[in-house]
């Protein structure tokens, strides 16, 4: 299943919990029953009668419409840009086309292209001749076979077309062939909600559909995020799916509360109520104006409905939460549970104590002791893909650099040893020695000062000499400046590898056992958490598999009042000794947490261990003020949970 087509819920949710809780807070809130015209500007409603309602699934709103707008604006922007810059460089280049066509004219004689002996570096002055008007043919022909920058060209006209087919394309398809998902069903007379998706089909009794929720409130309400709906997989087990209704979007906060609750509250009303209670007429379902676009129900939809109902009604539920680390193909999404609840599990997954040696491989680990263990929350592989990164584009400029430099001084050594050539049979091979000569010769006299002969090669330094001080067939003066213009993004690339390299920081992760606390700081901030009250992300590809990808703290340094999450990561790799190490899976540094904080270091560590400081693993020093905010936030902390539990109560 692509990314875009994936099923995910916010890290901010929680577990799931029955749809049917909110059943009477959700028919407290007034809810205008609508009449024809209404209904149509309901866009989450696709049809509602008497039996059925259905409600649009996310996606299947304007929001496609409204990605293939603003792609087709921003094609038009960058076409508009490019173009401006093409027509730029054309009058440049066609300048430069110019010049040398007078160049070889008055070496070669007016039909210089017939002769056979023709430099190479001149060969494309053949092709141009006497052009009165820019061609645009000619224009591509020395834009990617004689310009100084072909290369550079040839990989920005390549991405720009790549970059309008994209926005260009990709609108046509998702307007006219993309398929739409098939809506939400509601089916009052039997209480179900249902719906199909590739051939499988998603169903539930409205007492047995779960819903996902944000773990904060809005407006002094718990927005729900999405339903889970129950499929049956190839041996017949139960799986649960997440769907979203369409929901309507506000940025108004008073107003929030009504237009993101408005499907389900329509849901609800409809259920419990009836059609009468929110619609004064049926309203027919919108169907897609190309049939191509609809996704047909599966063949055997009943029999699919018949075994899934018939299980549910059996007493069988979807698989609970079980700690795993093999991922699946099926679709994920991303929520968090509270990490001593998973605590037995993970004290008892195989661990043998860790000898010095195991320590220094554990990349996680940063130091540990009888008190305090310390991991490094940051993924070392993401400073190597930056460092990497920022070495090629490096590289990249710099030999696109060097290449220009090679091109111009193969056209232009030549002509000079050419020049000093003339002279010296003009003026004697010694003419670098008289004072009498112009002004203007001087180059040349630096160069026959070296003593070359028509066919030995100018030295670096010496062409870079003369460029810099003399004039160039009395055209061009070249300055320092113009070496550096040449060279900036390769200077530009210097500091970040040096960072990357060399200064990179990391956040480490403090398990303090002593006061059974987890805490961590970034930048001018704190976040500490209890043990009993520290949560982790996992990936849950479906429900029997799921897989950590980091913790949760508490944060109240922003505002006084503010209580936030703080998602810490753990490294993946390691780079050792020019390879890579195994990664240690997430599940593994979880329970590494949980047996230090239940039986400290003697479950986890042989020995105490520190791993050596320096530049690559320095890490962010830890503010003066630590202990104290980790004091403030966890009474925050413990006030905020009270007042949470008494709102469920």
């Amino acid at each position: 299943m692509n990314w875009f087509k994936r099923l995910k819920i916010s890290k901010y949710a929680i577990p799931a919990k029955p749809f049917v809780d909110r059943k009477i807070e959700l028919l407290k809130i007034p809810f205008a029953k609508y009449d024809q015209a209404t209904l149509k500007g309901f866009i989450p409603l696709t049809g509602i009668d008497d039996n059925v309602c259905s409600i649009q699934r996310a996606g299947q709103s304007l929001h496609y419409e409204f990605l293939c707008f603003s792609l087709v604006i921003l094609s038009l922007i960058f076409g508009l840009f490019y173009y401006t810059a093409f027509e730029e460089q054309q009058l440049n280049h066609y300048k430069k086309i110019k010049a040398q066509v007078t160049l070889a004219k008055k070496k070669y004689g007016e039909h210089y292209y017939l002769l056979p002996t023709l430099p190479e570096n001149m060969a494309f002055a053949r092709y141009v001749d006497d052009e009165k008007t820019r061609s645009f043919w000619t224009e591509l022909h020395y834009r990617y076979s004689y310009s100084e920058h072909k290369l550079t060209y040839q990989i920005l006209d390549i991405l720009m077309f790549l970059l309008l087919l994209i926005c260009f394309s990709l609108p046509f398809y998702l307007y006219y062939f993309h398929p739409l998902p098939p809506p939400l069903f509601i089916d009052r007379k039997r209480q179900i909600i249902f719906t199909w998706h590739k051939g499988n089909v998603f169903v539930s009794r409205y007492s047995q559909v779960n819903m996902f929720q944000y773990d904060y409130k809005i407006a002094e309400t718990k927005l729900i995020t999405a339903l889970g709906l129950y499929t049956q997989d190839k041996n017949q087990k139960l799986l649960q799916y997440l769907f979203r209704p369409n929901v309507l979007i506000s940025l108004n906060e008073t107003d929030i509360r009504k237009k993101a609750l408005a499907p389900y509250i329509f849901m609800v009303q409809y259920l419990c109520n009836g059609k009468e209670a929110i619609a004064e007429s049926c309203y027919g379902l919108i169907k897609p104006s190309r049939f191509w676009r609809e996704e047909r129900k599966p063949g055997d939809f009943d029999e699919q409905m018949a075994r899934i109902l018939a299980a549910l009604d059996a007493g069988e539920t979807a698989p609970s939460p079980s700690l795993a680390t093999k991922s699946s193909s099926l679709s994920a999404y991303l929520s968090h549970t509270y990490l001593i609840d998973a605590e037995k599990a993970l004290l008892e997954m195989p661990m043998k104590p860790k000898n010095r040696r195991e320590l220094k491989a554990f990349a996680p680990l940063k130091s540990i002791n009888d008190r305090y263990c310390v991991l490094r929350s940051r993924r070392p592989v993401l400073r190597f893909s930056l460092l990497f990164l920022a070495l090629l584009l490096c590289i990249f400029v710099f030999n696109h650099n060097v290449e220009n430099y090679d091109r111009t001084k193969g056209w232009e050594e030549p002509e000079i040893l050419k020049d000093v050539q003339s002279v010296r049979i003009e003026n004697g091979d010694n003419f670098h020695l008289r004072d009498d000569l112009s002004p203007s010769l001087d180059g040349l006299k630096f160069i026959n000062g070296l003593g070359l002969n028509v066919d030995d090669p100018l030295p670096d330094w010496a062409y870079l000499y003369y460029r810099l001080h003399y004039h160039y067939l009395g055209e061009n003066n070249y300055t320092v400046s113009d070496y550096a213009e040449k060279f900036w993004m390769f200077l530009f690339f210097i500091p970040f590898i040096l960072y990357f390299g060399f200064f990179w920081r990391e956040h480490l992760t403090v398990i303090d056992r002593e006061r059974q606390i987890i805490f961590t700081w970034g930048l001018f901030q704190v976040h500490a958490t209890r043990y009993s009250q520290v949560k982790f992300n996992y990936w849950n590809e479906h429900f029997p598999r799921q897989i950590p990808v980091g913790i949760k703290l508490f944060n109240c340094h922003i505002s006084p009042k503010a209580l936030q999450w703080y998602v810490g990561l753990f490294p993946q790799w390691q780079w050792k000794k020019w390879r890579w190490r195994k990664r240690p899976a997430q599940i593994e540094i979880c329970s590494f947490i949980v047996k230090f904080l239940v039986h400290g270091k003697d479950a986890v560590s042989e020995v105490d261990f520190e791993r050596p400081e320096g530049y690559i693993w320095s890490h962010t020093r830890q503010p003066t003020d630590t202990e104290s905010t980790i004091k403030d936030t966890l009474e925050k902390q413990d006030s905020h949970l009270a007042t949470e539990e008494a709102d469920n109560s």
